[in-house]
């Protein structure tokens, strides 16, 4: 799964391709000006992590309010509500149809500040406009192909899991059905498995020492671990798409 890191020419802006959908065809985020800020980031591990490092000290009280109202609108009062006497349920229930289109919409957020624009604390609420329905069942695909992964050999559960790992930003950016995000996201993430596995084991590092550095530490370091993902998702995603209108990759 190696990759060529350097790609010599800059896309034109705005071009189509088969099999790609044009840049902000449905409206979401990206737009031949962000396209070329995805240009410009590195898509290897250290190129991903210092260009979310660099967002992440710009824009930190945006990103922190965001990511504070996404935890808690999508994980704690999924909790909270396991508390009642059908909460099994009730938390399944809400964590799918809830807190999965609100992940999806911090998915965006991410996604718009590591391409240069403002993230904003409505950027959560984009899938219940637009493809709320989309979000919970591409999820639900997500989280059975990886948990039958796992059941077979965990090696392949990491694999599907590793390749997958797109899947939130292309129903988010570009559109995507389920199916298709899910097939786009073995096409985009391939040549970067490698990258993205590594990723994941330095976000596990990262959220570990933000542990040891306080609880607080925790949260610019889950912070930087998503942005990281989206600045990987960015930069593949323009070298890609040059590829697929011709350019030299």
């Amino acid at each position: 799964m190696s990759h060529s890191a350097d790609v010599p020419n800059e896309p034109a802006a705005g071009a189509g391709s088969s099999g790609w959908l044009p840049a902000n065809q449905a409206g979401f985020g990206e737009t031949p000006a962000s396209e070329s800020v995805g240009w410009r980031i590195e898509p290897t591990l250290g190129g991903a992590f210092a260009h979310a490092w660099n967002i992440l000290k710009a824009d930190f009280w945006s990103l922190l309010l965001i990511g504070f109202v996404a935890l808690l609108l999508g994980g704690a009062v999924g909790a909270a509500l396991q508390r009642g006497p059908s909460g099994g349920l009730l938390s399944f229930l809400y964590q799918y149809l809830v807190g999965t289109p609100i992940f999806y919409g911090a998915a965006y957020a991410w996604l718009r500040a590591v391409r240069g624009q403002r993230p904003e604390l409505g950027d959560l609420f984009v899938p219940f406009r637009r493809k709320w329905l989309s979000s919970v069942l591409a999820q639900i695909l997500v989280t059975v192909v990886v948990v039958v992964g796992f059941i077979l050999l965990i090696v392949p559960g990491i694999f599907l899991a590793v390749r997958l790992a797109f899947v939130p930003f292309l129903v988010v950016d570009e559109g995507r059905g389920p199916m298709d995000a899910v097939m786009e996201s073995f096409n985009r993430t391939s040549g970067y498995g490698w990258t993205i596995l590594g990723a994941a084991l330095l976000s596990i590092l990262v959220v570990i020492v933000g542990f040891i550095l306080l609880f607080v530490g925790s949260i610019p370091a889950a912070l930087l671990v998503y942005l990281a993902f989206a600045s990987l998702y960015a930069g593949i995603t323009a070298r890609k798409r040059s590829s697929a209108q011709g350019g030299v990759a």
